[in-house]
């Protein structure tokens, strides 16, 4: 109003009365965390691996997973980012140097299709439970 730089509150002049702007409220997301059942077909691995996988997500649309490899193979860490329609990535690094990253869909009902390529052109497929 003074011609100050970085003034944090705002006035309008309407009619010859001032109205003070309220500043916006930042609203957060409610935490959500849990684990469901995922069952995943990865080449290289004769049987379907079954386990459950941890999820975690945060306020910026980003969600943290966490699974571990059958026969003691070790365990992964990832994301996944769903964009509008259901749709979305998702990104695997694990303990013993295989990884895969691919594309997935969240289904109406909760449950997640997802397939991919590992570091080495391997197909992984997933399905994840639907909520329960």
């Amino acid at each position: 109003e003074l011609g100050f730089v970085g003034n944090s509150t705002k006035t309008t002049t309407t009619n010859s009365t001032k109205k003070k702007e309220e500043p916006k409220k930042i609203v957060k997301k409610k935490e959500v965390k849990g684990e469901r059942s995922v069952a995943i077909s990865w080449d290289g691995y004769e049987e379907l691996i079954i386990g459950t996988v941890g999820y975690e997500e945060s306020d910026d649309g980003k969600t943290s997973m966490s699974l571990e490899l059958p026969n003691n193979d070790g365990s992964c860490e990832g994301t996944y980012l769903l964009q509008n329609g259901g749709k979305g990535t998702w990104l695997l690094a694990c303990s013993n140097n295989m990884g895969a990253a691919g594309t997935l869909n969240w289904n109406d009902d909760g449950s997640v299709t997802g397939s991919g390529r590992d570091y080495k052109d391997k197909k992984v497929k997933f399905t994840v439970a639907k909520r329960s």
